[in-house]
């Protein structure tokens, strides 16, 4: 993978799509919850899923707590290789091995910045930036300046009734509709 563009094409974007850096599109909430009802910690998110394992975390936790608003994406920046994302469904709070991510809703859909993350060609070349040897940790000032050099991201409100048509397609599994997803970036690469 290395050496290997993430960059999508402009020319073979249709009509109307746009191309944006991940700078431009999604930005990093650091704000702090005073509230740790519906806590979301690493080991309640399954990996390469995007899905949670379970709703309720068994432990409320004692310390800082992030907090996270509905259609926030969670990226999990301990030990990325994991790949724990999650697009929060409703207000809640997680642990602040979480990076929390706005999508610019102008710009790109939450559901479409989710399964950015999930993509292995993104991970990886997270993964190769990471920090620590016991608990690798992602930087957000990587996603954003490393990544942002490689990663090019298709633009447009026109993938809200694409994404609601794999959906109904695949019978709202995520694994299915990520995979339509997948065809999709690989047709525009």
């Amino acid at each position: 993978m290395r050496g290997e563009s993430l960059e999508v094409k402009s020319e073979r974007l249709p009509e109307g799509w746009k191309c944006e850096k991940i700078k431009y599109i999604v930005s990093l909430r650091t704000s702090h919850s005073l509230n740790n009802k519906n806590f979301i910690g690493l080991e309640n998110v399954a990996s390469w899923s995007g899905e949670l394992t379970n709703h309720q975390s068994d432990s409320v936790p004692e310390g800082e707590t992030m907090q996270v608003n509905k259609r926030d994406v969670l990226f999990g920046k301990l030990r990325p290789y994991l790949a724990k994302v999650y697009l929060a469904e409703n207000d809640a709070c997680c642990s602040p091995e979480f990076l929390v991510l706005r999508a610019n809703e102008d710009k790109i859909l939450p559901h479409l910045l989710k399964y950015i993350f999930l993509n292995h060609q993104i991970i990886d070349e997270i993964n190769k930036s990471t920090y620590g040897t016991k608990m690798p940790r992602a930087s957000w000032n990587f996603i954003v300046w490393g990544l942002g050099n490689f990663v090019v991201i298709m633009i447009s409100q026109e993938f809200e009734p694409l994404y609601r048509k794999f959906h109904a397609r695949f019978n709202l599994k995520e694994k299915r509709a990520y995979q339509g997803f997948e065809v999709i970036r690989t047709l525009l690469l």
